[in-house]
Formats: C-alpha cells, structure tokens, sequence
C-alpha cells in the first residue's frame, strides 16, 4: 500500500502508490453519468478522495523524496540499518562522512532540492532525477527516483531499469529491497504487461517490515490477482489487506468492483457504502483511471458496477480503451 507524507511523491494526483495515462486520453467524468452516481461534486469529495487515491499512489508509483518522519541526530550505525533509512537520509543530508563515494554530497543535496522543486513536472521531475542519477549513478535512493518519475512519463522500460537497479543495490547494501522500490518495480512490470512478474514483487513487497508497508504491498498483489484473471484470490487478498489496515479506502472501492464481477451484488453494495457512496466510489474511479492507480481490469469491473452492467470499460497502459465482460 502510511500517509501522503511519506516516501512517494506524486500528482493525481499521487499517488501517488502512483502515473500511468494522460487526462486527454481518459474518459470523463467530471459530471456524475451512472444511475447510481446521483448528485453534484463538490470539493469536500473530491478532496477526500484525493487524499486516499494518494496512500496507495505514494508508495506505488511516485518517487520517494522524504522529506518527513526522521528525527536529527541519530546514532550513524541506525543511519545506514535499512533501505527505507537511507531514502530519507540521502534527501535530507544526514550522511555518514567517512563514506568514500559521497564526494558529491553537496551536489547532490542541491540536486535533491531542484528536484523536489519541481514534483508536479513531470518532465522537469525526470531531468532533475537525471541529474542526480549523474552525481550518483550508484545511490539506491536517486535511481528509486528517477524510475518512478520515468514511470509517469510512461517510459516504462527505462523506468523498470532504473528501478530493478536500485532493488539490487538495496539488497546488496541491506539483504532486502524496501517496498519502496519494490510496489513502483511492480507497477512498471504490470504496465509492460508482466503481471505474474509484477505479482512476484508485491508479495516480495510484503516482507518490508515498514509500518504500512504490508497492507499497501497486498493491495497490489490483491489487484494484480485480479488483473489476471484469479478474482477469487484476489478478493481474499484485498479481505486481509483491509484487515490488517481498514482505512485502505481505494482497497474498499476496488473490492467493490471485484465482487460485482463475480456476482455478489450484495457485497459490491456493502463496499460501496462503506467508501461512502456511489459519488465517491465514481470519484475513486475516475482518480484511479487518470492516475497509476488500479489496472484497467479492475476498473472496467467498478465502472460495470457503478453503471449496473455486466461489462465495463477502461483505458490500458497503452492508452487504448479496453472492454471487459463479467
């Protein structure tokens, strides 16, 4: 699947979890059409929606910058005991001294800010991303980076790259990848249409002891499920991930799509209350389809929900609208 303060930036926005199809090619939905969406939006909704599109896109797709939850001054040694750890100190020049490879720090650290100054560029994002790629080539945390920003730019390829580097860098520093890494890695494999391969790193995702990290990384595995086709797994998956962190509204909305695809027409309604109504399920909806938000086989099924149908419709990676019959 933590907050949108936390390592991944992006626009919906954000999701940030997370960048994959450009507003002009998306359908619209900026007037409610469906016979269950009745009612106008208003800005208390969408800013609601908005802020839970951007749990899952913060950590799925974006880049992580972090520029919050770590305290000045710890002990160098607990600096360098994780991945996660390091993302945050490379940003914020909390940096062991004696490392040999950090000549380049200052650069880096002006680097990192030019980059964060530009977040909601995309292109402007990836150069800046580049540009510490160049002072760095090396550092886990700048690859990370860039790979979710080349990821928005749905240079998909270059970005699964960047980002199967730092996994290895990570591991070799620490034994394991953050899911920080990993849940972008994932999403990248998907949009190049590796689903079994973007499967394989959620689940390696939910090994990531990060608070948070688990439930985000079954919320992946959950849709990835369903994407290829195992609805039954896949609506297991979502159950645990909302068990183990019920607040994961876009889990919640997804899961409504899921068993509407597979009949429970009951259960689909129960999901949707709970988000909060056919409105806000629409708004989910539309987030996730403009954003690197659910794959396009989970959206067909909530937008054959949302319309009472037994097919839906949805843009892929690839910018084509595709139609699923369930």
């Amino acid at each position: 699947m933590l907050t949108a303060s936390s390592y991944f930036s992006t626009t919906p926005a954000l999701a940030t979890r997370r960048l994959r199809r450009s507003t002009a090619t998306v359908r619209s939905r900026n007037s409610c059409s469906s016979p269950r969406c009745v009612g106008a939006r208003d800005d208390q909704v969408a800013g609601k929606v908005r802020a839970e599109v951007s749990r899952r896109g913060v950590l799925g797709a974006a880049a992580f910058v972090g520029i919050t939850n770590t305290n000045a001054g710890p002990a160098l040694a607990a600096l360098w005991s994780s991945p996660q750890k390091a993302f945050v100190d490379n940003v914020q020049g909390a940096l062991p001294f004696d490392k040999p490879w950090l000549a380049g720090k200052n650069k880096l650290q002006i680097a990192f800010e030019k980059a964060l100054a530009v977040q909601d560029d995309p292109v402007a994002l990836e150069a800046a991303w580049s540009e510490c790629v160049a002072i760095a080539p090396n550092n886990a945390s700048v690859l990370g980076n860039r790979g979710a920003a080349r990821l928005r730019l749905k240079r998909y390829s270059e970005a699964l790259e960047d980002l199967e580097k730092a996994r290895d860098l990570e591991v070799a520093a620490f034994g394991y990848s953050s899911g920080l890494v990993l849940l972008p890695m994932g999403n990248a494999k998907g949009a190049l249409g590796d689903w079994e391969g973007a499967l394989n790193v959620f689940e390696e995702a939910q090994q990531d002891p990060y608070p948070g990290m688990s439930s985000l990384a079954l919320e992946s595995a959950s849709l990835a499920k369903f994407q290829l086709g195992r609805s039954a797994e896949a609506i297991e998956t979502a159950r645990v991930a909302l068990a183990d962190d019920p607040d994961l509204k876009d889990m919640q909305a997804a899961l409504a799509g899921m068993l509407w695809a597979v009949g429970d027409k009951a259960g689909a309604q129960r999901c949707c209350d709970l988000v909060g109504g056919a409105e806000i399920l629409n708004q989910f909806l539309y987030s996730q389809q403009v954003s690197i938000g659910w794959p396009p086989r989970a959206l067909a099924a909530t937008d054959a929900f949302l319309n009472s149908a037994d097919s839906g419709s949805a843009i892929g990676y690839d910018g084509l609208r595709m139609t699923y019959s369930f």
